[in-house]
């Protein structure tokens, strides 16, 4: 502010009218990402005429061929929602992804065979059936963690014999903290605990420095004859990768949800 001849001038700085703001990301307000019903998709955003498109398939959102996003959009089966925004004049946020989980099916009874870390319990055998994921931070006291050499391994006893397309295991990647999905899984079904046929061990490459902090679904599917008892078997990956700082050293599987459908 200067005074100039009896006058008061206020300096308002600088305005640059060429300076283009972006967007955020849209705001999802679903409590739940673990459905059993038709589920309405909840997203907002902050500024005025902003235009929502979205993506249930999995692929990136655009300005032209994918949807606007209304109030009446409904999550009817598993999906990754890819959502983004988009307004005149604005340069578009990034993308925000969301899993959503349809569970058809849910266990009488889980023993986990390996127990947890004791600083990663969460709620035990509890956590992995709860409807509830546990967000991108392993501190949020939602994560069942284990090292390397340990595996999660649980056994899963249903009520009756019953026929499922899939399982999916919802779990977490953190490079810093050499979180990663795991190195190999096993599944096993039957009607006999003690007799168990083994249905697939899936190995997996070694973990990519994309994706910094984030979930990872991996889905697997189910035979088509009925089963009783399922077993799934994670084992964390042994040694960290080359790309990361601590390249070598054992890793961890941290896992918050098992969805059968």
């Amino acid at each position: 502010m200067q005074k100039l001849g009896g006058k008061v001038n206020f300096e308002t700085g600088y305005v640059n009218d060429t300076l283009v703001l972006k967007l955020t990301p849209p705001i999802c307000n679903n409590e739940s990402f673990v459905i059993t019903e038709p589920t309405e998709l909840k997203l907002k955003h902050n500024i005025n005429g902003a235009e929502i498109r979205y993506t249930l398939d999995g692929s990136e959102p655009d300005s032209t061929h994918s949807p606007i996003y209304h109030n009446d959009v409904k999550i009817e089966k598993s999906a990754l929602v890819k959502t983004k925004v988009f307004r005149k004049g604005w340069i578009s946020s990034d993308v925000r992804a969301s899993n959503f989980y349809w569970s058809a099916a849910k266990p009488k009874k889980v023993i986990l065979l390996v127990p947890p870390d004791p600083y990663y319990p969460a709620r035990r055998e509890k956590t992995l059936f709860d409807f509830t994921l546990g967000g991108n931070s392993m501190g949020s006291g939602k994560w069942l963690g284990y090292h390397s050499p340990s595996a999660f391994d649980a056994l899963m006893e249903f009520e009756s014999p019953i026929t499922a397309s899939s399982i999916t295991l919802s779990c977490l990647k953190n490079n810093e903290k050499r979180v990663f999905p795991p190195e190999s899984i096993t599944i096993w079904y039957g009607d006999d605990s003690l007799h168990l046929k083994k249905m697939t061990t899936k190995h997996f490459t070694p973990p990519k420095k994309e994706g910094d902090e984030m979930s990872v679904a991996l889905v697997f599917h189910l035979p088509k004859e009925a089963f009783r008892f399922l077993r799934l078997q994670a084992v964390a990956v042994s040694k960290t990768p080359q790309w990361n700082s601590e390249k070598g050293k054992p890793g961890s599987l941290f896992i918050d949800e098992l969805v059968i459908n």
